[in-house]
């Protein structure tokens, strides 16, 4: 079991290995090489395209950003106009039911004051045709001819005194007017 040194195990497999990495090197070098640039170069070209693409996301955010705070503002500036137009309407309409009511207040007084004047006429009429009737019937009903002179006298006097007078003219009207 002597063997001698030179031939030792180690040293063939380390002769073994030299040979090997010679023939590696000679036939797969180039193509190790050749593989490792190619996947160098996809690496990089993956890398700029990530690049790119992350320099896209951010303009597209940065766009989404601006249009967003553009329509905020926009939605802001439409709120503050819907609430200026909502107001003019509230007191457009408040003006609107004011004349309303006011012209309805007036109609109802002009309802109420020609009701009146037509009750007061009603009421001169009813009263004259009773006085018309109570005169008729005590100048009926007195049998002395000089008492019928006096009463005619009396009532055409008064009746004279009313025409003439113009205190007493029922608001302004003529004197013939205030009587009928």
């Amino acid at each position: 079991m002597h063997e001698s040194t030179f031939f030792d195990a180690s040293f063939v497999v380390f002769i073994g290995f030299v040979m090997f990495m010679g023939i590696a090197l000679k036939f797969g070098y180039h193509k190790a090489v050749g593989t490792l640039d190619r996947e160098i170069k996809a690496i990089k070209t993956t890398l700029d395209q990530a690049t790119a693409a992350f320099k896209a996301a951010e303009e597209q955010l940065s766009q989404e950003r601006r249009a967003e705070r553009h329509l905020s503002s926009e939605i802001d500036n439409l709120k503050i106009l819907a609430e200026k137009r909502i107001e003019e309407l509230q007191q457009l309409t408040h003006a609107e039911i004011n004349a309303i009511l006011t012209a309805k207040q007036h109609t109802a007084d002009l309802t109420l004051d020609m009701m009146r004047h037509a009750t007061i006429l009603a009421l001169r009429e009813k009263l004259a045709d009773q006085a018309k009737e109570a005169l008729t019937h005590i100048i009926m009903t007195s049998t002395d001819q000089q008492t019928h002179e006096i009463l005619n006298d009396q009532a055409l006097e008064k009746l004279h005194n009313l025409l003439t007078a113009s205190e007493s003219n029922d608001n302004g009207r003529s004197p013939r007017q205030a009587i009928v």
